[in-house]
C-alpha cells in the first residue's frame, strides 16, 4: 500500500476524532448568540488526492459524514454536506486549475499549490460546506439571517483553525 494513502487515512481518522471529541464540545457563543461552530473535518475531504475517483470520494464523504452525524445528532446533515463537497470538488479543481495542470498523485496542499490557490480553494469548499450545513439545519428561509450569521462566524473561525492546522503541521500529501 502506498505510504501517501496511509498518511491520508491517519490524518482522516485523527481529524475526525478531533472534530467529534474536542471541537464538538467547544461552545463559543452563549444564549441567543450561539453563532460560532468549529468545523475542521471538511479539510479532510478537500485534501483528498486529485486522482481519487469521484465515486470513491463521494463514498468517503458519505460514510465519514454519517460518522459525524452519529456524534452530532444531526441526522444526515453532515453526510449531505460531505457528499456535496466531494461532488463539487472536481468542479472547483477545474475552475482553479493552473496552467501546467495538476500533479495527479499529489494532494491539494499549500506546499504543492501555493498560498493563493490553496486559500481560494479552501475558502470556496468551506463556504459551501458551512452554508449548506446551516441551511439544512434550519431548513427554512424564515431563518435566513440566522443562517447567514452562523455561516459567516463559523466560516471565519473554521478557516482560521484550518490555516493554523495547515501552517503548523504542513501536510505534504
Amino acid at each position: 500500500m502506498n505510504r501517501s494513502y496511509i498518511q491520508q487515512g491517519l490524518r482522516f481518522i485523527i481529524i475526525l476524532l478531533v472534530q467529534v471529541l474536542i471541537l464538538k464540545r467547544i461552545n463559543v457563543g452563549s444564549g441567543d448568540f450561539n453563532y460560532f461552530h468549529l468545523f475542521l473535518f471538511p479539510i479532510c475531504l478537500l485534501l483528498l488526492p486529485y486522482n481519487i475517483p469521484k465515486i470513491g470520494a463521494i463514498f468517503i464523504g458519505f460514510f465519514s459524514g454519517l460518522i459525524l452525524d452519529m456524534f452530532y445528532d444531526t441526522p444526515g446533515i453532515h453526510a449531505a454536506c460531505s457528499v456535496l463537497l466531494t461532488f463539487i470538488r472536481p468542479l472547483i479543481h477545474l475552475w482553479l486549475e493552473p496552467r501546467g495542470g495538476y500533479t495527479m498523485n499529489a494532494s491539494p496542499t499549500i506546499r504543492s499549490m501555493g498560498n493563493r490557490w490553496f486559500l481560494t480553494y479552501t475558502a470556496i469548499g468551506m463556504g459551501i460546506y458551512i452554508l449548506f450545513f446551516f441551511s439544512l439545519q434550519a431548513f427554512s428561509f424564515v431563518f435566513i439571517l440566522s443562517i447567514f450569521l452562523k455561516s459567516l462566524f463559523s466560516f471565519i473561525l473554521s478557516f482560521i483553525l484550518i490555516l493554523i492546522y495547515m501552517y503548523v503541521l504542513q501536510p505534504e500529501n
